[in-house]
């Protein structure tokens, strides 16, 4: 064999030893560099695979691990507190309300009724430094309500909400088009929608509340379809409307909030947490309850006020309790907070 031959047998080996040494690896880049068109198949073929394998272990682990979500959870209450001057132990019920205020843990407290200005001072002094009232004519007509002298021209709307952690972003108020005949009472005052839109940690939360015209099913038709016109609009991450609407779920007001829009799917709690029964007023009842001190003898129960939610983004909307506190036996108080009873609501909502 000549030095030429011995030669090249000795790089022959040396490169086969290099191929068991480095691994396929190494191989494919030196046979790259010799630029054979079988390494670049077989490096292909080992990227494609590499790729696929990846994937497939992506793939296998979602099946196991739940993507991270954001949620809130808030305690609700919602009371149509009949603070009409000249109503039965007003100021007795106003200084059980500002009790419960000061001491109950909650998040959101939607009143209707709250007629005078002076009422709805004496609440709001009395509320302890980690909760917020919004002002008397925030949610209500200023140009036409007085609430010195009379409720004439206002709303009776006020809504309290915990602020720690919480950063109010507006608020607002629209008065009624049709608010009934200036000859009888509901037709004087300034019945409308009022709103508040709150940042709580990550989520926009907007409360709505009314009060309906009392009795009129004409006025009361107007007005709930001319409530959802504004509430099926909102934007909010969960939108909350607090309801006295003075009507029953059988009647005209109650289906005008459940049928406006079908997209912006606004739910009854009570129905979400009482599939079966939440219409039995018997067990479900806010106004004329027996254990009432206010409701006349002999008169029937009624479903008459609500509480609705919905999400804009179609987030999970669970309704985690649904109940009416029966405050008076807690403390305990002499008379009921209201002819109504409380509405309360602990609510979840998942992004």
């Amino acid at each position: 064999m000549t030095e030429e031959e011995d030669a090249n047998s000795i790089n022959s080996r040396e490169d086969d030893n290099n191929i068991l040494i480095y691994g396929p690896l190494v191989y494919c880049f030196h046979c790259i560099h010799n630029k054979r068109i079988i390494c670049y198949v077989l490096l292909t073929i080992g990227l494609l695979f590499a790729i696929f394998s990846t994937v497939f272990v992506l793939l296998n682990q979602n099946n196991h691990i739940r993507p991270v979500t954001k949620s809130i959870q808030l305690k609700i209450y919602s009371l149509n507190n009949w603070a009409i001057p000249g109503n039965p132990d007003k100021e007795e019920r106003l200084k059980e309300l500002r009790t419960v205020l000061r001491n109950e843990s909650f998040d959101i407290f939607i009143l209707q009724g709250l007629w005078m200005e002076y009422d709805h001072t004496s609440i709001r002094e009395a509320l302890p430094s980690d909760k917020s009232m919004t002002d008397f004519r925030e949610l209500a007509n200023s140009n036409i309500c007085d609430g010195r002298i009379t409720r004439g021209g206002c709303s009776g709307l006020s809504i309290v909400y915990k602020n720690n952690g919480t950063t109010k972003r507006s608020s607002s108020f629209d008065l009624y088009t049709y608010r009934g005949s200036i000859f009888t009472t509901d037709g004087t005052l300034g019945k409308g929608i009022g709103r508040l839109r709150l940042k709580i940690q990550d989520f926009i939360v907007e409360i709505f509340t009314t009060h309906v015209h009392d009795s009129e099913v004409y006025y009361q038709d107007l007005q709930t379809r001319e409530l959802m016109s504004y509430v099926s609009k909102s934007p909010a991450d969960l939108i909350i409307l607090g309801a006295a609407i003075q009507s029953t779920p059988n009647e005209r007001g109650y289906r005008n909030i459940m049928t406006y829009d079908a997209t912006a799917k606004i739910s009854n709690t009570a129905q979400k947490y009482f599939p079966s029964n939440w219409n039995d007023p018997n067990a479900h009842g806010t106004f004329n309850m027996p254990q009432n001190k206010f409701t006349p003898k002999g008169n029937v129960p009624k479903i008459t006020d609500f509480a609705f939610a919905a999400s804009a983004l179609d987030y999970s909307v669970s309704v985690i309790q649904f109940y009416n506190p029966i405050f008076e036996k807690k403390y305990p108080f002499n008379v009921s907070l209201s002819n109504h009873e409380v509405i309360g609501l602990d609510i979840k909502v998942e992004a």
